[in-house]
């Protein structure tokens, strides 16, 4: 509970592993996956890497389809499709279609192309209520130019659409978190300057 706390990849030259890289990245996200507490997935600014509690001691880089350096910036995951999806600074979004993390590709249809900073993500996949399938809705936040631009998908990131006049209060590499409700994936809140909800996905947009 926190009380104590252990070191992991103590051992910086292990062969197999990136134990030294990792004890010099800026860790920007944390994710463990529901029902499977012993594999730990971190984004950093030197990449993702991954760390299995199986008494390897190991940290390893995940690299498959993942740019060869660069900034990971956020990191979700949406367990009931297995799949992860990392934000990479200025380089994009991409999906791992297992919770392995072995294998990515970058997605692309109704993202922007270039010109953005920083992506926020958010995974809103509502559980599902007696026999019903969870919705497995993501957004995603980017700051390009100086303008906010959210996006969503529903389809596990092969299509995207672009939600109308969200807020932008400016300072969005610095300032840039989205969030989703715990029980309603259409309750969205947008950290930046200042703290915004919404209450209907942002499917309406503007700052009320």
């Amino acid at each position: 509970g926190g009380s104590t706390w252990v070191p992991l990849g103590v051992n910086l030259n292990q062969r197999g592993c990136q134990n030294a890289a990792m004890s010099q990245a800026r860790v920007n996200k944390m994710v463990v996956i529901p029902g499977r507490p012993v594999v730990l997935t971190a984004a950093t600014d030197m990449g993702v890497y991954a760390y299995r509690e199986n008494g390897a001691d190991c940290w390893r880089q995940l690299t498959m389809g993942l740019p060869f350096s660069g900034d990971a910036i956020d990191l979700v995951v949406d367990p009931h499709q297995g799949a992860f999806y990392v934000a990479y600074w200025s380089q994009g979004i991409f999906k791992s279609t297992d919770l392995s993390g072995s294998q990515w590709q970058m997605l692309t249809m109704g993202l922007p192309a270039s010109g953005f900073g920083r992506i926020a993500l958010a995974y809103g996949g509502r559980p599902g209520l007696g026999f019903s399938q969870p919705r497995p809705i993501l957004y995603a936040g980017f700051n390009v130019g100086g303008t906010y631009r959210l996006f969503t998908t529903d389809n596990g990131g092969s299509t995207w659409t672009e939600l109308p006049s969200p807020p932008s209060d400016g300072q969005l590499d610095f300032n840039n978190v989205v969030t989703v409700g715990t029980y309603n994936p259409d309750e969205v809140y947008l950290g930046q300057i200042a703290f915004w909800r919404s209450l209907d996905g942002g499917r309406k947009g503007g700052k009320n």
